[in-house]
């Protein structure tokens, strides 16, 4: 009896000597906290989606109705019309803090253990760096529209003089009758008109062209080119003036033809998921007016969904404990992978596996050296 007695004791003062001399439990589980305890919080994964976008504008130029006319050519752009198309979805991610996560950790041995190593693994956070996390803004980009496409090509005053024919009825005592006048007035000039002087800009244009062009032969067809490659230069500022001189007949070509223009925006995403969370809607979108808000109806919507691969699951099992509230050594979340979709009415368009925080289990286990 009496050796069972000490063996109750020696076990009692065994089992005290080995527990635990930390403590570490969630915020939401502790009813207040030691002044004496250090915070830290686990890490949660957010996910950018980078969305790039193609808008294809074409603009009638502003003597489009007198290019047949002036240029011989019915080859141009008679409305405006846009058109947008997907070009390019782009997944990353970055780490903030999980506001569900924050521990309290208790060490009754103070100063036994560092969490130096577990931060600079970004397993978990200390409360002093949360303000240096990798945090993102994000914003729509602006659309804009083409400005100033077509500059003016007048050589001439805008202004021309015109004779006008005025009638006055003249009165006198027995008769009225008519008077005709001419009368002298300055307007501006019709489209028709800048459209000729365009047009005639144009074709002077390239015959200068042809002529410095002609001039890099020395055999070239009549004296008056032969003598034109004399006193023209040749080399690099050969190949600048011919550069400058198709680049303002293409300019010209444009006032009649219309242009092309051609933008791209980029626009940012940004979704947190969680275990539970199903599709998530990004924006809906059309040809005619792109990118719309995703509560919008429109031709298509966007959305991504993840299918988890539960990698951390049997580990969980091991080494965690049911219902557990307090744990004896600090907690941390080990990051699962899930494997990403963008689809769009269900048709697929991109795919990417990622690391998530939030998808991994916590584990409770003895880091200590």
């Amino acid at each position: 009896m009496r050796n069972k007695k000490i063996f109750i004791i020696l076990f009692t003062i065994l089992a005290v000597s080995c527990a635990p001399k930390m403590q570490v439990t969630n915020v939401l589980n502790t009813e207040k906290i030691d002044k004496n305890s250090v915070l830290y919080v686990l890490p949660k994964t957010v996910v950018g989606i980078k969305v790039t976008v193609k808008r294809k504008i074409e603009i009638p130029g502003p003597y489009g109705q007198f290019a047949g006319k002036f240029l011989g050519t019915k080859n141009v752009i008679s409305k405006r019309t846009e058109k947008w198309e997907i070009c390019n979805f782009d997944l990353t991610t970055y780490e903030t803090e999980d506001k569900t996560q924050y521990y309290v950790f208790k060490d009754e041995k103070k100063g036994t253990f560092s969490f130096e190593n577990l931060t600079n693994k970004g397993l978990i956070f200390p409360i002093e760096g949360i303000s240096s996390l990798n945090s993102h803004t994000f914003s729509n980009p602006k659309i804009y529209e083409p400005e100033n496409l077509f500059p003016d090509f007048l050589t001439k005053e805008n202004l021309v003089e015109r004779e006008k024919t005025v009638y006055e009825t003249v009165r006198n005592d027995s008769a009225a009758f008519t008077v005709q006048t001419k009368q002298k007035l300055f307007t501006s000039k019709t489209e028709e008109e800048k459209a000729q002087e365009a047009a005639d800009l144009l074709t002077r244009l390239r015959k200068r062209r042809f002529k410095l062009v002609a001039s890099i032969e020395k055999n070239s067809i009549g004296d008056d080119v032969r003598q034109f490659a004399k006193e023209y230069p040749d080399g690099k500022a050969l190949e600048l003036m011919l550069k400058e001189l198709e680049d303002l007949e293409s300019e010209i070509e444009a006032s009649f033809k219309g242009k092309t223009v051609v933008q791209e925006y980029t626009y940012y995403y940004e979704y947190s998921p969680s275990k539970t969370s199903g599709k998530y809607i990004l924006f809906s979108f059309s040809e005619k007016k792109g990118v719309e808000a995703p509560e919008i109806v429109s031709d298509k919507q966007f959305t991504i969904r993840f299918n988890l691969e539960y990698n951390t699951a049997e580990l969980a099992k091991l080494v965690n404990k049911t219902d557990e509230l307090v744990f004896n050594y600090p907690v941390i979340r080990i990051p699962d992978y899930g494997n990403f979709i963008i689809e769009s009415n269900n048709d697929f368009q991109m795919s990417k596996r990622l690391k998530i925080f939030q998808f991994g289990n916590l584990v409770n286990v003895n880091l200590i050296p």
